[in-house]
């Protein structure tokens, strides 16, 4: 990741799509062959992921990792 702030905004836009989709972590977990807990602390801002690791997320919620990257005021579920 390049910055700081785009991690931030990768993390709340994420949480913004579980929400939104009623994905849980546990289940991106699976979706992504990983652990609820490792995703959960990449959430919580724990641990910063690598590249591959947001592309997969980004994969798994159908969402271009671009967007997750947007600054959250300017991300939306809904196209444009």
């Amino acid at each position: 990741m390049a910055t700081v702030a785009a991690l931030e905004n990768f993390r709340e836009n994420v949480s913004s799509v579980l929400a939104a989709r009623k994905i849980s972590q546990r289940e991106l977990a699976r979706r992504i062959a990983t652990s609820h807990p490792y995703v959960n602390r990449i959430l919580q801002g724990q641990v910063d992921p690598g590249m591959t690791q947001c592309e997969k997320i980004a994969d798994a919620i159908s969402i271009p990792l671009n967007d997750l990257l947007l600054d959250p005021q300017h991300f939306s579920l809904t196209p444009v």
